[in-house]
């Protein structure tokens, strides 16, 4: 039962006949059949790789729609690199970027992916991302010059996804291997 004393929208609703109810009701689901079938509205995108970033995303899906949630990341980042594999996208996996501090590299670290040498992937296996896990995001994709990285959560029972942008431009990714600096190509 609804609470109209507490709830002034429910008083006023309320407080009309049965058929001024009927006739608000059905204005209401007029207007949200006819916002349901506007075709004169495209979806766009306003953000940076829109496109590559719902490449990478759709391939996610796949994975977690196969594989489900509860495996450790690893087997997710197999799983993701065959189905982006399978869908054209070129990546590295598992490639050591420098941490830059200043214009020098201070260190480096690991990254899961990284898509078309623009987007960083990281793979995280939890009930949920935490605020600190996008935050962590941004300051990865900050200390690499990287304009744009995705965090993809399998862990959930629906994939979870986040966009997350660098404060840089962006510029040719390069990563270590066997302590040399090498393009990724």
């Amino acid at each position: 039962m609804i609470d109209s004393y507490n709830n002034p929208l429910a008083f006023t609703f309320f407080n009309h006949s049965l058929e001024e109810r009927i006739n608000t009701m059905d204005v209401a689901l007029n207007i949200a059949k006819q916002a349901l079938n506007r075709t004169d509205q495209t979806p766009e995108f306003n953000f940076p790789h829109s496109e590559l970033t719902a490449q990478i995303i759709g391939c996610a899906m796949t994975v977690h729609s196969k594989l489900g949630g509860g495996f450790l990341p690893a087997i997710y980042r197999k799983a993701l690199a065959i189905e982006m594999s399978l869908d054209g996208l070129h990546f590295d996996r598992d490639k050591e970027v420098p941490v830059v501090y200043a214009g020098d590299a201070v260190g480096c670290r690991s990254v899961d992916f990284i898509v078309e040498n623009l987007i960083i992937i990281e793979i995280k296996s939890s009930s949920r991302l935490k605020d600190v896990e996008i935050t962590q995001a941004k300051n990865y994709l900050n200390s690499y010059g990287a304009p744009i990285g995705l965090l993809l959560n399998f862990g959930a029972k629906d994939l979870e996804f986040k966009r997350v942008y660098g404060k840089h431009p962006p510029v040719e990714l390069v990563a270590f291997d066997n302590e040399d600096s090498t393009k990724i190509s």
